[in-house]
């Protein structure tokens, strides 16, 4: 990810526990700016991906829901059978997509921020 023009600290959540492989990982390109994009397959064939990139929730549209969990905010949203979850670490912006049940898609995320 370093040669690539990953210069921010990511990290490749390990979800066996929840029943979810990863399955690939690439440098995505987002407004122009490097992310880390991970790819997961779990329960049912359920995909999850995980998006990490340099930002600030503060520059995301208005999420449909707010949530507050160990001290760290999360923006969920929902986009017909998508839910996206948002948090803050650092300079960096994470977020979990999946057509997965919402409330597992944010029950990952709890367990897997970090505050910084």
């Amino acid at each position: 990810f370093v040669t690539g023009g990953i210069d921010f600290p990511t990290r490749v959540f390990d979800l066996g526990m929840m029943q979810y492989q990863l399955v690939g990982g690439r440098i995505h390109r987002l407004r122009n700016r490097p992310s880390a994009l991970f790819a997961y397959r779990g329960p049912e064939g359920r995909d999850l991906v995980c998006q990490m990139y340099q930002g600030r929730l503060a520059d995301l549209p208005p999420p449909d829901e707010v949530r507050e969990h160990d001290g760290i905010t999360f923006q969920v949203y929902r986009v017909g059978k998508l839910t996206l979850v948002f948090w803050q670490e650092g300079a960096v912006v994470c977020v979990l997509a999946s057509d997965a049940e919402s409330e597992s898609v944010i029950q990952l995320a709890y367990a897997k921020a970090v505050k910084v």
